[in-house]
This record gives structure tokens, sequence and C-alpha cells, in this order.
């Protein structure tokens, strides 16, 4: 007899028994509760958050970086700015000169104006010492006071 006619020959309570019975094997041999995908989800999971961390300590380091770049800008900055005030050595005459031309500039009269003689302070940068007496207005010995401050030397 042929495979078609035994299964033809089953009826109902037979094919509702071998049914269970193959669900029941199924049940035990092949069904895992979906552990198989908890753990894959559990893997991932880890995966996930150790990229998180990872992207996150990368954005950390492109901030420090950012801010490491404009601090080094504004210290270039500052150190330039600095320097100009140590740049080539004036001599007594110029700086004789720009006093003149300052307090001239400024209305203020010039009644002594010599080179001072006193003992220098640091002896790692030139001085230039200069005394000088004017006369004028409040206001126009602010202004040339003001002048002189502005001057890229150091005073």
């Amino acid at each position: 007899m042929d495979l078609q006619a035994q299964f033809n020959k089953l009826d109902l309570q037979k094919c509702i028994l071998i049914g269970v019975g193959l669900a029941a094997l199924y049940y035990v041999l092949l069904f895992d509760h979906g552990t198989a995908i908890d753990q894959q989800i559990q893997a991932n999971a880890v995966q996930i958050a150790e990229n998180q961390a990872t992207l996150n300590k990368v954005k950390g380091a492109l901030e420090d970086q950012k801010k490491f770049e404009e601090d080094l800008k504004t210290i270039n900055t500052n150190i330039k700015d600095f320097q100009s005030y140590f740049s080539a050595p004036m001599t007594t005459n110029d700086l004789m000169a720009n006093v003149s031309n300052f307090a001239e500039y400024n209305g203020v009269i010039i009644e002594k104006l010599n080179q001072a003689t006193k003992d220098t302070e640091f002896a790692e940068y030139p001085e230039t010492a200069v005394e000088f007496i004017v006369e004028g207005s409040f206001h126009n010995i602010m202004a040339f006071i003001s002048q002189l401050t502005q001057m890229k030397k150091a005073l």
C-alpha cells in the first residue's frame, strides 16, 4: 500500500493525536522560548553601549581639540602683543622725539627734557630713562600721559 492510501485511512482522532504528538516533540526538542533571540538582543545592546561610549569619548576629544586650538590662538595673540612691547630697543633720542611729538600734539609745553641717570631695574631688558617736566592744563597733560601709555613699549 502506498503512502497516499495510508494517509486517506486516518481518521480525525488519529490525525489530532499525531498533530499533538508532533507539537509536543517540537516543543521538547526545538522550542527555546526565544532565548536565542534574547541573547542576540542582549549582545547587540552591549555592543551599542560600547559604541556609544566610544562615540562620546571621540566627541569629547574633538571638543577638547577645538578648545585647545582656540586657547592656542589666544596665547599666540597675547604673546605677539606682549612681544611688541619689547621690540627693538629704543634709543634715548627716539624716546625724546616721541615725548616731544606727543607733547606738541596735545598742547603741552616741555620745560625740561633730559636723559635720566638711574640704575637699571631689570638687567635682562634694555632700559632707556628720560626725565621731563611739562606744563599745561589738566586735560592736556592727561591726554599727553594717555598717549605715552599707548606706545608699543613697556613704560
